[in-house]
C-alpha cells in the first residue's frame, strides 16, 4: 500500500462544503476544499469504525477512544475494500460493514452504546442519535420520552470553521441544514430489569431491580447524555424558584458552562452561551423583582416556544449561600465576577452568579422614564395578556406572557390613539408600534391617560417617530364644538329679529279658522320626508274668498317668514325599504314595568326607535309596548270627541332587536331568531299569526360560531319576519370574517358601535364607509360620563 491513500469530494460531519480526506500510517486528516482548518485525528485515538450508506454515498463512522463519533461521508461503494485495509493494516481495527434496518417499522429495541443512541429492527440500525446532539429529554406522559436535539446553529459555519463541529465540537454537527429534527418522542411501555449495583449487587450476583421501563430509558438517557447532575459539578443551587414563563416552580442548578432547570414535569438544560440578554425589572407592586432571561435558541415544550425566561422574586427575600468553588478556582476562571460567599437578597444573588457565570451585562429601565406612580413598569395588555411594559435605554420589553422584546433601532413608527370600543378607553390609550421593512406591528393597549405625555416625551428623546392621535382627535372635537358655538350664536341673533317682528304682528293675527284639530299633518310631516299637507286647510283653498284674496300678498310674506316645517330625519338603508330614524332609546339594564314605562314615555317624546337585544332579557317588555300601548291609544282616539292628536301606528316606529347567542348549528340558532321577532312584535305565542315583524335584526356581537348567526340571519329576511339585518360591535377582522361566508347579508346594512367624540375609531368607520355598511353610534353622548371634560367648557 502507498503510504498515503486520499479521496476526494468527502464530507465532514455534514458539512456543507466538501474536502480531501487523506490516510497515513500515522491518523487520518481532512481539510476543505475552500480553505480553513484542517481536521486530523491520530490513530491511536481509533476506537471502531463502521461502514454503512449515507446521504451522499456511503460513509465511515469513527468512534474515537473519548467517546465521541466522526462521520466522513461520500465514499464510493467500490472504495471499501480500499479501506477495509487501510484500517485493518494501519489502525489494527476492523472496518465492520453495518446495513441499516430499511423496513418502515416504528417499532424496535434501543440500544444505549458509548457515544449514541441506536433504534434496531430486527437487529440491524433503524437510526442512530448522537448523544452529543441531545440538548434535553422529558417524561412527556405516563409512557412518553420526549427527546430534544441541538438547534441549527449558523448555516455558514463547516465541520472545520466557525463553531467546530465533529470531535473538535463534541460531536455536534455545526455544519448541519438550516431545517433540521428538533424533537422526537419514544413510546416505552411495560417494565424492565436493571442490575442492582452496590452492595445489593455484591451479596447477590444474580440480583435485578425491575423497574417502569420507561423510566429506566429516560434515566440511562440522561446519564448517556450528560443531562443534569452527571453534567458536572454544581456551583449552587437554588430551589423552587417561581417561573412565570414557562409556568411553574423549578429548582436551578447552575454549572460551569450551563444551568438546569428541574419542574416535575419538564427539565431544560440551557447553555450559557444561550443567553443573548439578562435583565433585571422592578414590579409597580414595589414586592416583587423580575429576572428576565433572552435565549437564543429558545426552550421548548412540544410545539410552544419560549425565547424569554421570567422567574419572579420577593424583593426582602434573602439567602445565604457558598460557591461550590474554592477561591483559586474563583481567581483562575471568574476572577472579579464570582465571589465565594454571598448573603443578599435572593434575586440580587441568583443575578450576580448568572452574570458571573454567563459575563452577560445586566440590562434595567431607563432612568429616563417613569410613570405617574414614580414606577418603571407600565401596566398594560397584549391582546387578553395584562403584563407590564418597560421602557430600556434600547428597547421596550413586555413581561410576563407573551414575553416581548422590541429594539428601538427595529422600530419605525410609534402611535398613540384610542382603537377600543369600550367606556374604559376614555382614561386609557393604546401605543401600536410598527416595525421597519415591514416586520409587522405590535399593540399595547389599556395604558393610563396619565403616562401619555410621560412617554411621549420619552419616545422623542430616544429619536423616535411619534404619531399622536388622541390630541389630533381633541382639537377636531374642540374645532368641531367651537363651530357649532358660532352656529348657535348666529341662529340666537337671526332668531331674535324674527322674534321681534313677530310680536309686532301678533297684536293684528286673527284665529285660523282653516285649522282642524283632527288634520294628521304634523304626524306625517314629522315621519315622511316627502310629505304634503293633506289637512282641510288645504282642501278648502279654492273657495273664493275676497278677504283672503285682499290678503293674499300679506300671507305670502308671513309664509316666508315662518320656519320650515320639520321633516323625518334619518336614514335609508341601501338595498332595503327601510328607513331608520336617527335618533333611539336604548332599552339596555331596563326590566319589567320600568322598561315598559320608558317605552311609552319614548314615544310619547316623539322618540320614533326604540332598540332591545336577546342580551338585555326584555324583549317581551318591547313586545307589550307594540301590542297593549299601541291598541291602547288607537281605542281612545276611537273614544275621543275632540281628536286632538292622530294615534301612533306600528308602521311609524322602528323596533330593533339584536341576536346574542349560539344554540348548536345554523337550524338551532335560527329558531331563536322568529321567537325575538314575535316577543318585540307583542305575540302572546300564536306561531301562526301573519303580519308580525321587527324592522332590523342584528348578530349583538362576534362570538363563537358566527357563521351559524350569520346563516340564521337570512332566513327571517327571506321570509319577511324583518327589514333589515346588520351587525353591532363588529371591527375590521370579525367583517372580513363574516365577509367570507356571509352570502347574500354581506355587507350588513348596519354595524351598530360604541362612536361619540372621545371614542371615533375612524379605521372601522371608514372601513364600514368604504363597503357601503351605514355606521350607527351606541352611547352617543358618552353614557354622561364625559360632561366634565374642559373640552365642552364651562356647562
Amino acid at each position: 500500500m502507498a503510504a498515503i491513500e486520499s479521496f476526494d469530494s468527502i464530507y465532514l460531519d455534514l458539512s456543507k462544503e466538501s474536502g480531501k480526506c487523506r490516510f497515513a500510517e500515522s491518523g487520518l486528516g481532512w481539510k476543505p476544499a475552500g480553505g480553513g482548518d484542517t481536521f486530523t485525528l491520530d490513530h491511536s485515538n481509533i476506537a471502531s469504525a463502521q461502514w454503512s450508506r449515507a446521504a451522499k454515498g456511503y460513509e465511515i463512522k469513527i468512534l474515537n477512544r473519548d467517546s465521541r463519533i466522526i462521520q466522513l461521508d461520500g465514499f464510493q461503494q467500490e472504495d471499501y475494500e480500499r479501506l477495509a485495509k487501510i484500517f485493518k493494516n494501519w489502525y489494527s481495527t476492523a472496518l465492520e460493514n453495518r446495513e441499516h434496518a430499511l423496513r418502515g417499522w416504528n417499532w424496535g429495541k434501543a440500544d444505549f452504546g458509548k457515544a449514541e443512541l441506536s433504534f434496531n429492527v430486527q437487529n440491524r440500525p433503524a437510526f442512530e442519535i448522537p448523544y452529543s446532539e441531545i440538548s434535553n429529554t422529558n417524561l412527556a406522559g405516563r409512557n412518553e420520552v420526549a427527546v430534544e436535539f441541538s438547534a441549527p446553529t449558523d448555516q455558514n459555519d463547516t465541520g472545520t470553521n466557525g463553531h467546530l463541529g465533529g470531535a473538535r465540537g463534541k460531536g455536534k454537527k455545526a455544519g448541519a441544514g438550516k431545517d433540521q429534527l428538533v424533537e422526537m418522542r419514544f413510546y416505552i411501555p411495560g417494565t424492565a430489569k436493571k442490575e442492582a449495583d452496590g452492595d445489593d449487587a455484591g451479596s447477590d450476583a444474580g440480583a435485578e431491580e425491575e423497574k417502569n421501563a420507561v423510566t429506566l430509558f429516560y434515566d440511562t438517557l440522561m446519564e448517556k447524555a450528560e443531562i443534569g447532575e452527571t453534567a458536572g459539578d454544581t456551583i449552587a443551587t437554588f430551589l423552587d424558584i417561581l417561573h412565570l414563563t414557562p409556568r411553574g416552580r423549578f429548582d436551578i442548578d447552575m454549572y460551569d458552562a450551563s444551568f438546569r432547570l428541574r419542574g416535575k414535569t419538564y427539565d431544560y438544560k440551557i447553555q450559557y452561551d444561550a443567553i443573548k440578554k439578562f435583565m433585571v425589572l422592578p414590579k409597580p407592586d414595589e414586592t416583587h423583582v423580575l429576572l428576565c432571561v433572552g435565549l437564543d435558541p429558545p426552550l421548548r415544550q412540544g410545539q410552544t416556544r419560549y425565547p424569554f425566561i421570567v422567574m419572579q422574586f420577593k424583593k426582602e427575600e434573602e439567602v445565604t449561600i457558598d460557591l461550590n468553588l474554592t477561591e483559586e478556582q474563583i481567581d483562575e476562571r471568574y476572577k472579579d465576577r464570582l465571589q465565594p460567599h454571598y448573603e443578599q437578597p435572593l434575586h440580587q444573588v441568583i443575578t450576580y452568579i448568572f452574570r458571573g457565570l454567563a459575563n452577560k451585562k445586566i440590562t434595567t429601565p431607563a432612568k429616563d422614564f417613569q410613570t405617574h406612580r414614580n414606577q418603571f413598569g407600565i401596566k398594560c395588555s397584549i391582546k387578553a395578556s395584562e403584563g407590564f411594559l418597560y421602557c430600556l435605554e434600547k428597547a421596550f420589553m413586555f413581561v410576563p406572557k407573551p414575553a416581548t422584546y422590541i429594539a428601538y433601532e427595529q422600530t419605525a413608527s410609534i402611535t398613540f390613539s384610542r382603537v377600543g370600543g369600550a367606556v374604559s378607553a376614555l382614561s386609557t390609550f393604546d401605543i401600536t408600534v410598527q416595525m421597519k421593512n415591514g416586520a409587522g406591528s405590535s399593540q399595547f393597549s389599556n395604558i393610563n391617560r396619565e403616562d401619555l405625555k410621560g412617554l411621549e416625551e420619552f419616545f422623542r428623546l430616544k429619536g423616535l417617530r411619534v404619531k399622536n392621535e388622541i390630541d389630533e382627535e381633541s382639537n377636531l372635537i374642540a374645532a368641531a364644538l367651537r363651530e357649532q358655538a358660532m352656529d348657535d350664536s348666529e341662529e340666537e341673533v337671526v332668531g331674535a329679529a324674527k322674534a321681534d317682528r313677530g310680536s309686532a304682528d301678533e297684536d293684528e293675527e286673527s284665529v285660523d279658522e282653516d285649522f282642524r284639530a283632527e288634520s294628521e299633518s304634523d304626524v306625517a310631516e314629522e315621519f315622511d320626508s316627502d310629505h304634503e299637507s293633506s289637512g282641510s286647510g288645504s282642501q278648502e283653498s279654492d273657495v273664493d274668498n275676497a278677504d283672503d284674496d285682499a290678503g293674499a300678498d300679506e300671507d305670502e310674506e308671513e309664509e316666508e317668514e315662518r320656519p320650515k316645517k320639520k321633516k323625518k330625519t334619518g336614514v335609508s338603508l341601501p338595498g332595503t325599504v327601510a328607513f331608520v330614524p336617527r335618533i333611539a332609546l336604548g332599552v339596555y339594564q331596563l326590566r319589567g314595568e320600568d322598561c315598559f314605562r320608558a317605552c311609552v314615555a319614548a314615544l310619547e317624546a316623539r322618540y320614533r326607535h326604540i332598540d332591545t337585544a336577546q342580551l338585555y332579557g326584555n324583549e317581551a317588555e318591547v313586545g307589550r309596548v307594540t301590542k297593549k300601548h299601541l291598541q291602547q291609544q288607537q281605542q281612545q282616539q276611537r273614544q275621543s270627541q275632540t281628536n286632538e292628536t292622530a294615534p301612533v301606528k306600528r308602521e311609524d316606529i322602528f323596533w330593533t332587536t339584536k341576536m346574542g347567542r349560539t344554540d348548536g348549528g345554523a337550524e338551532k340558532t335560527y329558531r331563536s331568531a322568529p321567537r325575538s321577532v314575535r316577543r318585540v312584535a307583542g305575540d302572546d305565542g300564536d306561531r301562526d299569526r301573519d303580519g308580525y315583524y321587527v324592522d332590523f335584526l342584528l348578530v349583538h356581537g362576534p362570538v363563537e360560531k358566527l357563521r351559524e348567526l350569520g346563516a340564521a340571519l337570512e332566513r327571517p329576511l327571506s321570509e319577511g319576519k324583518v327589514k333589515a339585518v346588520g351587525v353591532s360591535n363588529f371591527g375590521i377582522e370579525a367583517l372580513e370574517e363574516m365577509r367570507a361566508y356571509a352570502g347574500s347579508v354581506w355587507p350588513p346594512c348596519v354595524n351598530q358601535i360604541e362612536l361619540h367624540p372621545w371614542c371615533q375609531q375612524r379605521r372601522l368607520v371608514d372601513y364600514c364607509r368604504a363597503h357601503g355598511i351605514v355606521v350607527q353610534a351606541d352611547s352617543p353622548l358618552a353614557r354622561g360620563e364625559r360632561m366634565a371634560d374642559p373640552v365642552l367648557g364651562p356647562s
